[in-house]
């Protein structure tokens, strides 16, 4: 006589949920330095347009666009003004390359996350634990964006640099909250971008736990107002 076997049952949605937060989660602790390595350079620069770049970055993150003169990048880059001029005929020039490169590096980092195949929510979190992570870097001077605003608002290229910027991280959360089955994604998703703005703004000259914990709790509103399984932020 042939075993008589029970017919399966469907799937535990909420077991499912536990186990895709736990192997997402298990991906974030896993890459997280490697995520975070995305936001500064691989490798030396060995061309003299890079090595510029690559020192006004750092001038004009740390000391800001407005302090930093071109004879400081000069010095720091080791080259001639003629080189200099070569790659950047004016400073505005240099500041808008600084620009794209702070945002091809927060593209890298939306891209690989959006590769890793996780929820929407998780995505979320992913990458909004990456504010929190640079909000507690020892050389957080806030947002490279926003700073650059305030610092060069007599530049429309500047300030048009810095919207296309704002107007793309908006988006691309826009859509992560689209495919999460929230009912106002381009809602929530400037509620975040404002959450953000306030973290970054304020956890400069402020209390980052604080900041850090009023994020999160923006975070997980915005999470609670998707239907399914609810899923806290994990950072």
């Amino acid at each position: 006589m042939m075993e008589q076997r029970l017919p399966t049952t469907a799937a535990n949605p909420a077991r499912q949920h536990r186990s895709e937060h736990t192997r997402s989660r298990k991906f974030f602790l896993t890459n997280h330095t490697r995520l975070r390595a995305l936001l500064a350079p691989v490798e030396a620069p060995q061309n003299p347009r890079d090595v510029i770049l690559e020192s006004a970055t750092h001038a004009f993150y740390t000391n800001g666009v407005y302090r930093t003169t071109t004879e400081d990048i000069l010095v720091q880059a080791n080259v001639s003004r003629r080189i200099y001029s070569k790659f950047f005929p004016t400073k505005e020039a240099l500041i808008l390359a600084y620009l794209d490169t702070r945002h091809e590096r927060e593209l890298s980092l939306f891209a690989t996350v959006f590769r890793s195949a996780l929820t929407p929510e998780l995505t979320l979190n992913v990458v909004l634990s990456e504010v929190v992570a640079e909000l507690n870097d020892p050389g957080f001077r806030g947002c490279a964006f926003i700073n650059a605003a305030i610092e060069c608002r007599d530049s429309p290229a500047v300030l048009d640099a810095v919207r296309q910027h704002r107007e793309w991280y908006v988006g691309a959360a826009t859509e992560v909250l689209r495919r999460a089955g929230h009912a106002h994604p381009a809602d929530a998703a400037d509620d975040l971008m404002l959450a953000r703005d306030g973290a970054m703004t304020s956890g400069y000259g402020g209390d980052v736990v604080s900041m850090a914990a009023a994020l999160r709790r923006v975070v997980d509103r915005v999470l609670s107002e998707i239907p399914g399984p609810k899923l806290a932020s994990g950072f």
